[in-house]
């Protein structure tokens, strides 16, 4: 009666200690890979970020540009003038695509 009793014990004490260890570490690696998938997406939301601040800023610069030059042409060469402004035109509607 005795021994079958001590072998339960020593089954459920030794066995359930291990177990619990397992989950805890797999609770523990689950957290820690949560924690990294959050680092990467945050990585890259930020990449993509600074990729359109980057993208944007080089095209408002261009699109500075090109109004100096459509103001400069407006009475030597309305035509050419004419074209620059649908030139910024067509650029911000690019702009707006991206945001």
């Amino acid at each position: 009666g005795d021994v079958p009793a001590a072998i339960i014990n020593y089954l459920f004490i030794f066995g359930t200690i291990p177990a619990s260890n397992s989950l805890s570490k797999s609770y523990r690696l689950g957290k820690q890979n949560n924690r990294l998938e959050l680092i990467a997406r945050h990585s890259e939301r930020d990449r993509i970020a600074q990729q359109l601040h980057d993208n944007l800023g080089q095209s408002f610069s261009m699109l500075a540009l090109k109004a100096e030059l459509a103001e400069k042409l407006l009475e030597k060469d309305p035509a050419l003038a004419k074209q620059q402004l649908k030139d910024i035109a067509a650029a911000s509607r690019q702009n707006l695509d991206l945001v």
